[in-house]
């Protein structure tokens, strides 16, 4: 399947003048996992970044269902298969890029390929051989997802144009990458909770016209009351109680 893909590529890639070390895979999920396994049939120096993929689909809830459909190669039986392919094919770059927030993702796969590689899983951006991982923490209700956001892409596509020469990015750089995507992950965030609970032209407009009504109300009392003083024996600004029979 994934060879198929991989020729693919060449071939739009040959049609459109672009060489094999420029070919870069950006994906996440499952796209991650088919991004790696491409990268594997076209050998040629290729760079894949994968956001959160997929990277043992033994272990996936929903690999009982897809083979049993026959979505996926008998390959991938074996739990390593994938990891293999970043372990083996050092002609490609890989950057995985993995949410601590994310338990499922960071305790599943990616310590499972820092014991495959014999790596200690290490937070921000780490070198290592033809891979890079970057490990941020980006708390959400759904963690898995996507961190593509056309503002933080640039950091994505400078670290990509250097990773044959990342030893030599100062580490301050590095640090502040991450502290990028962590902070406009949590503005995201905070921007969706305040639209959830104080929608446009919703409790805003509520609010403010609540007091209005309760002071219009205290006016029409307090004209009630000074009501009878006006017909008393004195209107002209001495005032008696006014007793209730």
């Amino acid at each position: 399947m994934w060879e198929s893909l991989g020729k693919l590529i060449l071939a739009v890639c040959s049609a459109s003048g672009i060489e094999e070390p420029d070919i870069v895979f950006y994906s996440s999920s499952s796209g991650g996992t088919a991004s790696i396994l491409a990268s594997s049939a076209i050998g040629i120096g290729c760079t894949v970044v994968a956001i959160n993929p997929q990277l043992c689909l033994t272990l996936s809830t929903r690999y009982p269902g897809y083979m049993r459909k026959g979505y996926l190669s008998p390959l991938l039986k074996d739990p390593d298969y994938i990891l293999d392919i970043i372990k083996e094919h050092k002609e490609n770059r890989y950057v995985i890029m993995e949410n601590v927030a994310s338990a499922v993702d960071y305790n599943r796969y990616f310590i499972r390929l820092c014991r495959h590689l014999s790596i200690d899983p290490m937070y921000g951006i780490t070198h290592r051989s033809n891979l890079v991982t970057w490990v941020y923490n980006a708390p959400s209700p759904e963690p898995h997802k996507a961190m593509d956001w056309k503002t933080f892409f640039p950091a994505v596509e400078f670290l990509v144009d250097r990773l044959d020469a990342l030893d030599s990015v100062p580490g301050h750089m590095l640090e502040m990458f991450t502290a990028l995507l962590e902070e406009h992950h949590a503005a995201q965030r905070r921007i969706a909770e305040l639209e959830a609970k104080d929608p446009v032209s919703g409790s805003s407009v509520a609010v403010n016209a609540a007091p209005k009504a309760k002071a219009s109300g205290r006016r029409k009392r307090r004209k009630k009351r000074q009501k009878p003083q006006a017909h008393g024996p004195d209107s002209g600004g001495h005032h008696e109680k006014i007793k209730e029979n």
